[in-house]
């Protein structure tokens, strides 16, 4: 019941807000359109799947960077690829960036951001946390990204850590 009042500005049944709401419902033409694409989610699923085998397979030879590890019956939509570099993170984005790979810095930890500050004790002793985010970099994964793509991602990064 709640959920059903926060999607719909906080009203009740007589459109009086009794809780801060948003309008989070979809439009007609965005329903319809979710619903054709359904039946090619498991086809992108598996598309994307096989390009993150791909990268990993790619940047195996590469010890500076580490990769998000999956238990053996759990399978990731891919909807981000992140790397944990060891070392020189900034700068290897950097170097993408140069050579035109866009890149993102995700996953900055909420307890600094200033709109969740006064949620925390204070005290809270989160350095592995921020020490990893400090370290995750996103790389490019789209639908209909090629091989050939992801190997000129591979490529930059292995020559920026001198494994090319």
């Amino acid at each position: 019941d709640r959920i059903l009042k926060l999607r719909a500005y906080g009203f009740r049944y007589d459109y009086i807000s009794d809780v801060v709401g948003l309008n989070a419902k979809l439009s007609e033409l965005h329903a319809a359109l979710g619903w054709l694409l359904l039946g090619q989610a498991e086809e992108v699923i598996l598309a994307r799947n096989r390009l993150a085998a791909y990268y990993r397979e790619q940047l195996a030879t590469c010890p500076e960077i580490s990769f998000q590890k999956l238990l053996p019956h759990c399978r990731s939509t891919f909807k981000d690829f992140a790397i944990v570099c060891a070392d020189g993170r900034d700068e290897l984005a950097s170097c993408l960036a140069r050579a035109g790979v866009q890149t993102k810095k995700y996953f900055v930890p909420l307890h600094t951001m200033p709109a969740y500050r006064r949620f925390g004790s204070g005290n809270d002793d989160l350095a592995d946390t921020e020490a990893l985010s400090a370290r995750v970099l996103c790389l490019p994964i789209f639908n209909e990204m090629s091989e050939g793509e992801a190997d000129r991602v591979c490529e930059t990064i292995l020559r920026f850590y001198g494994r090319a």
